[in-house]
């Protein structure tokens, strides 16, 4: 036998090396199994047995996961199997031939312990992956109020959607589908992959206006049930139907405890302070603050802006359009009689304008689409029902484009003004 830490030869079940000292006890033990594994080319059966019993302790771990958790994990166990791998092909290398030398068995002995250092290395980051990804919920509301406060400033994508549980999202998602289905989002999975894609498109932050620039201090609770702590968000002048009927809804829907807190905070702002109340819920035995909804109010207020200057743009276009046809001769001389500010042409959404009823200028309606490509643009803000465009000229020749509604095709002035009602 060879000494695995200096490469010295050594008689037949010595404890100690006599070069370096280093303890060698389990030597022979270990080579003995590496030359049965040998004899019989490589039996795998205890790493088998080793391998069920970690399938069996992992089993147990996923049933105490939830599906996101479950996800999580099957994507660290993807980017783990490349060093699982490497492990099995060094274990099953690691048996020495009998013409080799000291040197390449200490060698082989360094591979095995390397690997199992890597093995070992993986778990513990495998574990404080999984640890960081135990969702948004904290142990106390306390803990809640402050961990949205703190993940709101943190510009952390991933903590963010955690601090809505996706089930509660749903639930206030399906109390505002207009909103939501007007930017295309129509569950949590839908909303979690915009924000992911608006986040990376904004160079991975968030927009500052996100970002809460005041500083909030959490003080003293209160804890019970529902109906305790909506009296005394009505005692304190902060009660809200719409909260009421969330969280209803979430008792009702999804069984959490009838369980919740209202917080004392201070808000400093501006160097100015003042007493305001958070409200945390408990669900799956972790503390929520519903405060945390405030962020799809702020995205969406956002993106509705997004989509009201789109409109916007839109509308210069089409003035663009027409002016463009205005200046060829017959368009402007098939026009100028309809000079009056009413409507001249009108179309929905992505079809031809056509002449307005009483109105003939097949000439100017022509040149019209063909400047904007054979179509009207698409309206992004639905909030009002809008329902098309309409297009007029004033008596001193300024063009005027409106976004229409079911009973007004002039509802909304957008160029060159932009109504109120619609800012």
């Amino acid at each position: 036998m060879f000494c695995p830490f200096c490469g010295t030869q050594l008689p037949e079940g010595a404890a100690f090396c006599s070069s370096c000292g280093s303890p060698v006890g389990n030597l022979q033990q270990m080579t003995n199994q590496q030359q049965a594994m040998n004899q019989q080319q490589i039996n795998l059966q205890p790493m088998m047995n080793q391998q069920q019993t970690m399938n069996q302790q992992q089993t147990m771990y996923q049933q105490a996961m939830n599906p996101q958790q479950m996800m999580n994990q099957q994507a660290m166990n993807q980017q783990m199997m490349p060093v699982y791998d490497q492990f099995q092909n060094n274990t099953t290398q690691m048996a020495p031939a009998p013409e080799q030398s000291g040197k390449s068995k200490k060698k082989k002995v360094l591979i095995l312990v390397i690997a199992l250092l890597i093995a070992a290395a993986g778990g513990l980051t495998a574990y404080f992956l999984l640890r960081d990804k135990n969702g948004g919920g904290s142990s106390d509301p306390k803990s809640a109020t402050q961990h949205c406060i703190d993940t709101m400033k943190s510009d952390d994508i991933e903590q963010l959607i955690k601090l809505i549980p996706d089930d509660v999202l749903n639930i206030y998602i399906s109390m505002h589908p207009d909103d939501f289905h007007m930017i295309n989002v129509y569950d949590a999975d839908d909303w979690n992959e915009m924000l992911r894609k608006m986040y990376k498109e904004n160079g991975n932050h968030f927009p500052e206006d996100f970002i809460p620039d005041y500083q909030i201090k959490v003080n003293d609770y209160i804890e019970g049930t529902l109906d305790k702590i909506l009296n005394e968000l009505t005692k304190s002048g902060l009660a809200s139907d719409m909260v009421e009927v969330i969280l209803k809804e979430m008792i009702s829907s999804l069984g959490i405890e009838d369980r919740f807190a209202l917080i004392d905070i201070t808000i400093t702002e501006n160097g100015e302070s003042h007493s305001s109340k958070d409200l945390c819920y408990k669900y799956k035995g972790d503390w929520y603050s519903f405060s945390a909804l405030s962020i799809p109010d702020s995205i969406l207020r956002y993106i509705k802006a997004g989509l009201r200057l789109d409109d916007v743009a839109a509308a210069q276009t089409i003035a663009t359009a027409l002016k463009t046809a205005l200046a060829d001769e017959d368009c402007y001389d098939e026009l100028s009689k309809y000079f009056n500010g009413d409507v001249l042409f009108t179309a929905k959404p992505g079809e031809e304008f056509k002449a307005a009823e009483g109105i003939s200028a097949p000439n100017a309606c022509r040149e019209l689409n063909l400047n904007l490509g054979g179509s009207a643009p698409n309206i992004k803000f639905t909030e009002y029902n809008q329902t098309g465009w309409a297009v007029g000229i004033t008596s001193d020749g300024k063009v005027v484009v409106w976004i229409s509604t079911t009973y007004n095709p002039t509802n909304y002035e957008l160029y060159p003004d932009i109504s109120g009602l619609y800012q």
